[in-house]
């Protein structure tokens, strides 16, 4: 087939508006851009307004490339969409996706995919997107929910919706897979989608000793920083090597990543040592229990950032429990603790002043010491000495939460969870503060005096994202 090239004047072909004026110049004078979109061979130079343009006017003029190389190919593919229909009644419309007999038909809401119409009128080419079709006058959502027409386009590659107000929307075959509405698509990485990894839980024996990573390494190489990211999320525990002695590869490293968050005692870091008349166990000599930090703030930092500056000759041990994996076995073994676990939100609170800062502080708040998001998966732990005398309970019902204490408080420090990790100077121990509980080894006067770490806090929010920018531009 030879290449060919043929300017179009149809209404709304590629999601135009029919009721814009329509334009017998190419570009219109309103437009400053084009948007340029690939799909499945085919490549279509749409004309889009400028982002400073709010007279909602655009060409209506479409031109169509199509070269003999890429029609050869789109000749060679398999149709991806063996069926599509609708139901007007119900504002419905079924796909059916892959080549029988393993394809199988996804329904969508027509509300749905009008709201994600990506059209150069509904969608900036800068990938600006405001969803506020929900936000409009019933009459009208009314009218651009209602479903015209729907067929198969582009070698049977994309579907082609008319709307109840003229707007026709194009969704190709990949894009309806991986939005398609089903606990399936939940559970699987569609396309080219960000997808965390799975959670491994572990135990003492089997505790994640990867210390390959480099402080230089993170700093340079985005592959190593990704690889690192996500072993990091996966186990809840990591190690970075080779941060000097001095004060600031924390600082660095976090803003490689993304930056620290400020703790609710004015600073973004903080040094941990032992200090004279010190009113936080963070800063005295003695065992330091297994907790989490921060549990009586609303949302605690997710990630602990400990760098060891300086060791104790003996001693100077970190503890380290999977909290997640206690949580999974008393799930499974002792469901009625797990229960009140899970129910009775408990009072962590705290309040002095900082010795580091000089800020006070007046801290209080309610949670429960297993956290569980909307599908019941384990979403955070919690753990801390630092309880208030207050118990949101009868008093028949006291003694079974006293006992589910005792009982995650002992698997927490059991030999058989608990992991002692002796960082050497120079290395950055990373926790996550949402699923790991984590201590201290009593200080002997000499080792009190000479071990110095150097610690600070960042979101997982902060992390994650940046996980994602590398992914995406990797194009993994």
């Amino acid at each position: 087939m030879s290449a060919i090239a043929m300017k179009v004047h149809r209404p709304c072909q590629l999601g135009l508006r029919q009721a814009l004026p329509s334009c017998n110049t190419t570009p219109c004078p309103s437009v400053t851009q084009y948007h340029s979109v690939a799909c499945s061979g085919v490549k279509q130079r749409l004309p889009t307004r400028p982002l400073s343009s709010v007279s909602g006017k655009c060409c209506s003029s479409v031109l169509w490339e199509r070269t003999a190389a890429s029609s050869a190919n789109t000749a060679t593919q398999p149709k991806l969409i063996t069926s599509s229909s609708f139901d007007a009644n119900e504002r419905m419309i079924s796909v059916q996706l892959g080549e029988s007999p393993s394809s199988t038909v996804y329904t969508y809401p027509g509300i749905y995919l009008r709201d994600n119409c990506t059209c150069p009128t509904c969608l900036h080419t800068s990938g600006i997107r405001a969803r506020e079709m929900v936000m409009w006058e019933p009459s009208v959502i009314d009218k651009m929910t209602s479903i015209k027409n729907v067929q198969s386009i582009d070698d049977d590659n994309a579907v082609q919706v008319e709307w109840g107000d003229d707007h026709v929307s194009i969704f190709s075959a990949e894009w309806l897979l991986s939005h398609r509405l089903s606990s399936e698509a939940e559970k699987q990485s569609q396309g080219n989608r960000f997808t965390l990894p799975e959670r491994k839980h572990w135990e003492a024996d089997r505790f994640p000793s990867d210390t390959s990573f480099t402080h230089s390494s993170l700093l340079k190489d985005q592959k190593r920083l990704l690889e690192f990211l996500r072993g990091f999320y996966s186990h809840g525990v990591a190690i970075v090597r080779e941060s000097g002695t001095h004060k600031g590869p924390l600082e660095e490293l976090a803003n490689r990543i993304g930056f620290l968050r400020q703790t609710v005692y004015g600073s973004t870091s903080w040094l941990a040592r032992v200090q004279p008349n010190a009113n936080t166990m963070t800063y005295a000599s003695l065992e330091l229990p297994m907790h989490v930090d921060m549990p009586y703030l609303s949302t605690p930092p997710g990630i602990v950032m400990l760098h060891c500056m300086s060791q104790a000759p003996d001693g100077g041990f970190t503890y380290c429990t999977d909290g997640f994996r206690i949580a999974h076995k008393l799930r499974r073994d002792e469901p009625e603790t797990f229960r009140v676990l899970c129910e009775v939100p408990v009072t962590w609170s705290a309040n002095g002043t900082d010795l580091e800062s000089g800020m006070d502080y007046c801290l209080e708040g309610d949670q429960p010491v297993i956290e569980l998001d909307r599908r019941g998966n384990l979403k955070a732990v919690r753990l801390n000495q630092v309880r208030s005398s207050w118990l949101h309970l009868d008093a028949s019902r006291v003694p079974t939460f006293y006992a589910a204490m005792q009982t995650i408080s002992r698997m927490a420090c059991d030999a058989r969870y608990r992991r002692p990790v002796r960082l050497e100077p120079g290395e950055m121990l990373f926790l996550d503060n949402h699923r790991l509980f984590h201590g201290r080894s009593e200080l002997d006067a000499v080792g009190a005096a000479e071990r110095c770490l150097h610690g600070g806090y960042m979101d997982w929010d902060v992390i994650i994202s940046r996980m994602r920018q590398i992914h995406h531009a990797q194009g993994t």
